[in-house]
């Protein structure tokens, strides 16, 4: 997989995530359910460890979707889910 790809496939996904996580964990949820568009990312969140090349930001959001709770990450079509669609388009 090239670098590259993962960077622009996912930049904006993998902030938000983060941004999401943190808060949710800072606020003590235990179980938490993350829905998302890019299949790339929540096949690679999937994963143990870390491969070569990958940045800081996304193994941040290993070690925070690892923690002890439960995170499930799913992948849902682009356009079906309408308020998720509106709000990315403000």
């Amino acid at each position: 997989m090239a670098l590259e790809v993962l960077d622009v496939a996912t930049s904006t996904d993998r902030y938000h995530n983060t941004l999401g996580l943190k808060l949710a964990w800072a606020l003590g949820f235990k179980n938490i359910e993350v829905e998302g568009d890019c299949l790339l990312l929540v096949n690679l969140l999937q994963r143990k460890h870390n491969e070569d090349g990958e940045d800081i930001l996304f193994n941040y959001l290993r070690k925070i979707c690892h923690r002890s709770w439960t995170v499930a990450r799913s992948y849902i079509v682009i356009g079906v889910n309408g308020t998720t669609d509106a709000l990315a388009k403000l």
